[in-house]
């Protein structure tokens, strides 16, 4: 037999009974599955952005009868206005405290891919921003004037010349005459100031948000070896020279223009980025997507700008410049300076009234997080309450208006009927 006093036994019908508590109700528990809550998400991103989305397929279901008609300006600057918005949305999804942290994430998501599908529309309009230039001015609109070389360690790659806005390449003294001239005009406009500088993590937290920066790869720079992202040259960018001048007058493997919009809460900290705008832009070395993706693209992401954060795009980014330049063809200099300071009105007052609407949207929308669903814990059957306990405790409240009529009653024995 074993000897098991009163206080061993206790413990062990405590140890017993604690098996079968149920477990507590956590009011704040989990609400729904990830599953559930990508659906919601989902859901509320095509209340919250409905009204743009509509706004988009309006604008772009005339494209092709808007670039063909005599003035495909208003086409471009109606597109620079909607990305405007975008961009805002952007920022408003981001920092509203009405949503939830997954339903801020899944809506700043939602406006860049918005932004994203917008670029589509800039190939068209350059095409026939192109074919106009030429007809009016045969032969200025440049070239890409592109040859194949070999590294210094003997990879080969795309080399892109300056074509100063010609259709055949230009002999490399004429080059060199034509590179220099623009280095001097630069050098005599910012006196004592440099050029460029570098794009690295000492430099990405000074750069503004929604500054433009130029930018340029040269395969004879200090770093013409491989870099360690696996890129070839030396990226330049700067805030206020044309591409011939940053590039010194040199061959490029690479040119264009980038914009990054950081988050309000966090600038300058890449992984917090909201967008990053690059562009293959340029006038003068007209290079392809191509050598977009493996210059830019590779410091980006080792800048620890996010993949998805990089938006890549074919113009000059968040700019009206396709309307400065179609304009241009049918107005003087004098007229197409009032008609930007014009539209950057417009562009001021799309964002005020953006902040608007998006905050009547999102009041109008379910935003607010499902009610946390309580967690009941399965209880055993000997602990359920059997139906004499619960005949007890089904006591008959009095309701509003039977407690009004005991009120009114002279009748002190007057009572409220028992339903």
């Amino acid at each position: 037999m074993l000897n098991v006093t009163k206080t061993g036994l206790l413990s062990v019908v405590i140890a017993l009974l604690a098996l079968h508590v149920p477990a507590p109700v956590h009011a704040e528990g989990p609400t729904t599955t990830p599953a559930a809550e990508q659906t919601e998400n989902v859901s509320l991103n095509t209340k919250l952005f409905q009204p743009w989305k509509t706004k988009y397929m309006a604008l772009t279901s005339t494209a092709a009868s808007a670039l063909q008609s005599k003035n495909p300006e208003n086409y471009a600057g109606q597109l620079h206005l909607l990305e405007v918005e975008l961009v805002q949305l952007l920022k408003l999804s981001a920092t509203d405290k009405t949503l939830s942290q997954a339903q801020r994430q899944s809506a700043t998501t939602e406006a860049r891919a918005l932004l994203t599908q917008l670029q589509w529309n800039y190939p068209s309009l350059q095409g026939e921003m192109r074919t106009r230039f030429e007809a009016a001015s045969p032969g200025k609109s440049g070239a890409q004037l592109v040859s194949r070389k070999a590294t210094q360690d003997g990879r080969k790659v795309d080399v892109f010349s300056p074509s100063f806005k010609q259709s055949k390449r230009l002999s490399a003294a004429k080059q060199a005459e034509l590179s220099n001239k623009l280095i001097a005009e630069h050098k005599a406009e910012h006196p004592g100031k440099s050029i460029h500088q570098q794009l690295t993590s000492a430099t990405v937290p000074f750069v503004k948000s929604g500054e433009l920066l130029e930018w340029v790869v040269v395969p004879n720079g200090k770093k013409a070896v491989a870099n360690a992202d696996g890129s070839h040259g030396e990226l330049r960018v700067t805030r206020n020279a044309k591409h011939v001048v940053t590039s010194g007058g040199q061959d490029t493997l690479a040119a264009g223009s980038l914009k990054v919009i950081w988050h309000p809460d966090h600038p300058g900290v890449p992984e917090k980025a909201l967008a990053v705008f690059a562009s293959n832009w340029s006038g003068t070395f007209q290079p392809d997507m191509a050598s977009l993706q493996t210059t830019m693209v590779n410091r980006l992401t080792n800048l620890n700008f996010p993949l998805d954060r990089i938006v890549l795009t074919t113009t000059m980014p968040l700019e009206p410049k396709l309307y400065e330049i179609l304009l241009g063809m049918r107005k003087s200099k004098t007229k197409v300076t009032k008609s930007l300071a014009r539209l950057a009105l417009r562009a001021d007052r799309v964002k005020a009234a953006t902040v608007t609407q998006w905050k009547q949207t999102v009041k109008s929308s379910s935003t607010s997080p499902a009610t946390p669903a309580k967690h009941v814990a399965k209880i055993p059957a000997r602990l359920k309450p059997t139906a004499k306990m619960a005949r007890k405790a089904n006591v008959k409240r009095v309701t509003s208006k039977q407690s009004a009529r005991v009120s009114k009653s002279k009748s002190p024995r007057a009572r409220p009927r028992v339903r």
